[in-house]
């Protein structure tokens, strides 16, 4: 039997010390079971082995009831009540009914957090969809407004220009304008 006490070496060939043959190196054991480095000790008198079944050997430390400071809490290993909880929950053997129900239960529950996720993108989404709609007409409605302004600033323009002074000063501008060119042109004849 692979990986049991029936199955050390007694002495090999090569006229070694007796060894256990590793049945499998990648095991998955868990090393919190064991406490730190600190509280393992060397196999000494402190140690009771006894043979339960074919292939089992129980090794228990022996207790001292006279010498109290040697007590079991001397090696005591303190786990926190998560860590205890997730060995529980990696001890237990379910059947195939209670894993199957296991499996629908993470199932409904990632279809859920899905369901809400994608809830939240389309509300997201459609808050986008608003939003541009909105920027949209923000900008219609400065464009419809600049262009009213435009036309209440060309209808008081037309307005001011049919008074009189502002008749008289806009011809004076003109002629202005026309010395300016002819004076212009009279310089050029002559040079």
């Amino acid at each position: 039997m692979p990986g049991s006490v029936a199955a050390m070496s007694t002495g090999s060939s090569r006229g070694g010390a007796p060894r256990y043959r590793t049945t499998n190196v990648n095991a998955d054991i868990d090393e919190t079971l064991f406490g730190s480095a600190k509280t393992q000790r060397k196999h000494g008198d402190d140690k009771e082995i006894s043979i339960v079944g074919k292939d089992t050997v129980q090794v228990r430390k022996r207790y001292d009831r006279h010498n109290q400071a040697k007590g079991p809490k001397q090696d005591a290993v303190i786990i926190a009540a998560s860590e205890l909880n997730r060995l529980r929950d990696a001890a237990k053997l379910m059947t195939k009914e209670e894993e199957y129900e296991q499996k629908m239960r993470d199932e409904l529950a990632r279809e859920e957090r899905q369901a809400k996720s994608i809830a939240r993108k389309e509300k997201i989404r459609q808050m986008e969809e608003e939003r541009k709609r909105n920027a949209i007409q923000n900008d219609a409605s400065k464009d419809g407004r600049a262009q009213k302004n435009s036309v209440l600033e060309r209808a008081k323009q037309m307005l001011d220009e049919d008074m009189d002074d502002v008749k008289h000063m806009n011809q004076m501008m003109l002629y202005s304008k026309i010395v300016t060119i002819r004076d212009a042109q009279i310089q050029e004849k002559r040079s």
